[in-house]
C-alpha cells in the first residue's frame, strides 16, 4: 500500500498541474515512439506492395512448369500410388447429377453446329458395311426375341396349330383383293401409255372377260407362289397370323409353290376339304403334304431339306 501510494505521489505530484505531471511526459514519449514503428510497418506493406508482384510474375513467365514436373516428378510413382477406388467412393455420384441442370447444359449445346462440323461422307466411307453385316447373328437375334410378348395373348393357344376353313378363306379374300388391286393398277398403266402413245386416235382399252380372268389368274399364281416360297406367308396370311409350310415345317421349294398357287387358282373348291379332313388340311395340302399353320412369330423360317421337297 506505501509503495503505491508513493509511486502515485510521483508520477502525479500535487504541486504541479496535471498538463506537467510525470506520468503524462510518459505517455507522450510513449505515443511518439508508437507512431514511427506504424510508419514504418505501413512503409514496409507498401514495398512488398510493389516489389513482390512484378517478382513473381517474372518467375512464373520464365518457369517452364511442364519441364520441371516432366524432370522432378515421377508420374507413374505418383499415379501408382493414387488410391482410385477410395476416390471414387467419396465421390457422391447422385448428388452431382441433382446439382447438374441438364436442361441447361442441353439448351446451350449448339447441335447444328456440331453436326456441321461432322464429316458424314469421311465417316461413312470408312465403315465396312459388309463386315458389320457379316458379324451380326440375325438368326440369332430373331430367335431370343420374347415370342410371348409378339404373339397376341388370345391367340397363344394356337401358336403352331393347323388353322381353320374360316381364317384360310379370310386371308384367301385379302390376297384376291390384292390382285384385283394389282390388276386395277395395270390397267390405267395401259391406259395412260396408250393415250400418251397417240392422243388423237385414242380409245379406252376394253379387255375381254376371258383376257382379265387369264391375266389375273396368272398374277394370282405369281403373287402365291412367291409369297410362299419366300417367307411362307402371303399379305393375307401375315394379317391373319397364318404360314404356309411343308411336311418337316419348312418354307416351300420354289417348284412345290408354283404347283400349289396353281392348284389354288385352278381348283379353290379344294379348299373346302377343310371341313372334312381331321387334320384341317385342303387338298391341294394333301396333295402336296402341305399345312397353314398359326404363325405369329417374326422368325424366318428354315428352307427345305432338299430341293426335291415340297
Amino acid at each position: 500500500m506505501a509503495h503505491d501510494l508513493v509511486g502515485g505521489i510521483v508520477m502525479h505530484p500535487p504541486i504541479l498541474t496535471e498538463r506537467l505531471h510525470p506520468a503524462r511526459i510518459v505517455e507522450a514519449l510513449t505515443d511518439r515512439g508508437r507512431a514511427p514503428r506504424t510508419s514504418t510497418g505501413a512503409d514496409l506493406n507498401q514495398i512488398i506492395a510493389a516489389v513482390v508482384p512484378p517478382v513473381v510474375d517474372e518467375v512464373l513467365d520464365n518457369l517452364d512448369i511442364t519441364a520441371l514436373v516432366l524432370d522432378r516428378v515421377d508420374i507413374d510413382t505418383l499415379v501408382s500410388a493414387v488410391d482410385v477406388e477410395a476416390i471414387v467412393d467419396r465421390v457422391d455420384i447422385a448428388a452431382i447429377v441433382e446439382r447438374l441442370d441438364i436442361d441447361a447444359i442441353v439448351s446451350n449445346v449448339d447441335i447444328d453446329a456440331i453436326v456441321r462440323k461432322v464429316n458424314i461422307d469421311a465417316i461413312a466411307s470408312q465403315l465396312d458395311i459388309d463386315a458389320i453385316v457379316s458379324r451380326v447373328d440375325v438368326d440369332t437375334i430373331v430367335y431370343q426375341l420374347d415370342v410371348d410378348a409378339i404373339v397376341p395373348r388370345e391367340a397363344r393357344s394356337f401358336q403352331g396349330h393347323r388353322a381353320g376353313l374360316v381364317t384360310r378363306l379370310a386371308a384367301g379374300a385379302i390376297d384376291v383383293g390384292v390382285v384385283i388391286l394389282a390388276l386395277v393398277v395395270c390397267y390405267f398403266v395401259v391406259f395412260a401409255f396408250l393415250y400418251l402413245l397417240d392422243p388423237r386416235n385414242f380409245t379406252a382399252p376394253r379387255p375381254s372377260p376371258a383376257l382379265v380372268y387369264a391375266v389375273g389368274a396368272l398374277l394370282l399364281i405369281l403373287y402365291l407362289a412367291v409369297s410362299w416360297m419366300g417367307n411362307g406367308r402371303t399379305y393375307g396370311d401375315h394379317v391373319m397370323g397364318l404360314r404356309v409350310v411343308n411336311r418337316q415345317g419348312r418354307r416351300l421349294h420354289p417348284l412345290g409353290a408354283l404347283a400349289r398357287a396353281a392348284l389354288y387358282v385352278i381348283f379353290p373348291i379344294g379348299l373346302l376339304w377343310v371341313l372334312i379332313s381331321g387334320q384341317n388340311r385342303s387338298l391341294q395340302d394333301l396333295v402336296l403334304r402341305t399345312s397353314v399353320i398359326y404363325d405369329w412369330e417374326v422368325h424366318p423360317i428354315k428352307p427345305p431339306l432338299d430341293p426335291s421337297q415340297a
